[in-house]
C-alpha cells in the first residue's frame, strides 16, 4: 500500500520505479502489476543516486523493466504497457525509445498485429520519428541474422526513404561495424551515401572502416563524397591522411576542390606540420602557390628544429618555379 501511494506522486514515482526494477522478482504480481500501470502514466525525472547528478526519467525506468522481464509479464499487461509507451510518438520523439526498440524487435513474434503495426508506420513518419527510427534500426542492425524477412526489408526501407535515411544512418554509426554481416552493411551504406540527409554520416563511416570496405565499393563511395557538398571536406581530408593508398584517379579529384583543400591543409598544418610539408610537396599542382608559401612560411618559423628546416627548404623550391 505504501508504495502504491508513492507510485501516484510524481515526487516519488522515480524512486518506486528504481525499486520495481531493482525487486521485480520479489514483488507479487498483482502488487507489481499495479505500480507499473500507475508508473506508466508518471512523467517525471529523478537523480540515479545520491553521488551522482545523472537524471533518469520514470518512463525509461519501465521500458527497461518491460524490456528485460518481457515474458514474465501478462501479455494482456505488457500490451497496456507498450501502448501507453507508444503513445509518446504520436506528440513527437519518444522518451525511452532504445528500450522500446529492443522490446518490439527482439519479441516480434510476441507481440500484437497492432505492435507490429508501429514499427512499419515509422517510415511514414519521417523526421518526426528520428531518434525512434535509428533506435529500431540499431536493434534491426544488430539482429539482422535472426530477425525475419519483413524486418530485414523494412531496414533497407528506411535507408531508402530521404525522411529517414538519417536515422538509419545514426544507427549504423553507433553500432560495432565488425558484428555486422558484411553484405548488409556494404549495401547499407552505400545506398546512404547517395542521401543528402544521411551523407555526412556516411563518410564518416566510410573513413573510420575505409580498411573493411571491398575497393571496389570504397572507390564507388570517395567519388560520391566528392561530389556532396556535405561530404566534400571529409573526403579531402581522408585523401591527404591516406594519400599514398588511394588510386590516383581518386587523388585527381582533389583538383576541382581548391577551398576543402586549403582548409584541410591548414588545419593539418597545426595538428602535423611535418605531413602538412609532406602533402604540399605530393599536392603542389593541385593547391595556389600563394597559399601553400604562406603556410610553409609559417611552418619556417616553427620551433622545432627538423618542421623549420623542411618548411624553408620546400619554400625555397617553390619560389624558384
Amino acid at each position: 500500500k505504501v508504495l502504491l501511494k508513492l507510485a501516484e506522486k510524481e515526487r516519488t514515482a522515480g524512486s518506486v520505479a528504481r525499486t520495481v526494477e531493482r525487486n521485480f522478482d520479489n514483488l507479487s504480481e498483482i502488487v507489481r502489476n499495479e505500480l507499473l500501470l500507475i508508473l506508466s502514466e508518471k512523467t517525471g525525472t529523478y537523480q540515479e543516486d545520491e553521488y551522482t547528478t545523472v537524471m533518469g526519467t520514470v518512463k525509461i525506468t519501465i521500458s527497461c523493466i518491460i524490456a528485460d522481464n518481457f515474458d514474465k509479464l501478462p501479455e494482456d499487461m505488457r500490451n497496456k504497457l507498450l501502448f501507453r509507451l507508444s503513445e509518446e510518438i504520436e506528440d513527437g520523439e519518444l522518451v525511452a525509445p532504445w528500450n522500446f526498440a529492443r522490446t518490439l524487435v527482439e519479441n516480434y513474434e510476441k507481440i500484437t498485429k497492432e505492435l507490429r503495426e508501429l514499427l512499419f508506420t515509422l517510415s511514414e513518419r519521417g523526421e518526426d520519428a528520428e531518434i525512434m527510427i535509428a533506435a529500431v534500426a540499431k536493434v534491426l542492425m544488430e539482429n539482422y541474422e535472426k530477425i525475419p524477412k519483413e524486418l530485414r526489408e523494412l531496414l533497407f526501407t528506411f535507408s531508402e526513404k530521404d525522411e529517414t535515411a538519417r536515422g538509419v544512418a545514426r544507427a549504423l554509426e553507433m553500432v560495432n561495424f565488425d558484428d555486422l554481416p558484411k553484405n548488409m552493411r556494404n549495401e547499407l551504406l552505400f545506398t546512404l551515401s547517395k542521401k543528402d540527409t544521411a551523407i555526412r554520416y556516411a563518410s564518416s563511416i566510410t573513413v573510420d572502416n575505409f580498411d573493411k570496405l571491398p575497393e571496389d565499393l570504397r572507390n564507388k563511395l570517395l567519388f560520391i563524397f566528392s561530389e556532396n557538398i556535405d561530404s566534400k571536406c571529409v573526403f579531402v581530408e581522408f585523401v591527404l591522411e591516406n594519400f599514398d593508398n588511394v588510386p590516383k584517379k581518386i587523388r585527381n579529384l582533389l583538383d576541382n576542390m581548391e577551398d576543402c583543400l586549403n582548409c584541410a591543409i591548414e588545419r593539418m598544418s597545426d595538428d602535423n606540420p611535418l605531413k602538412t610539408i609532406e602533402i604540399i610537396s605530393k599536392t603542389r599542382s593541385k593547391i595556389n602557390k600563394d597559399f601553400a608559401l604562406k603556410i610553409l612560411n609559417k611552418l619556417s618559423i616553427h620551433k622545432d628544429e627538423e618542421i623549420k628546416k623542411r618548411g624553408k627548404e620546400l619554400m625555397g623550391s617553390l619560389k624558384e618555379k
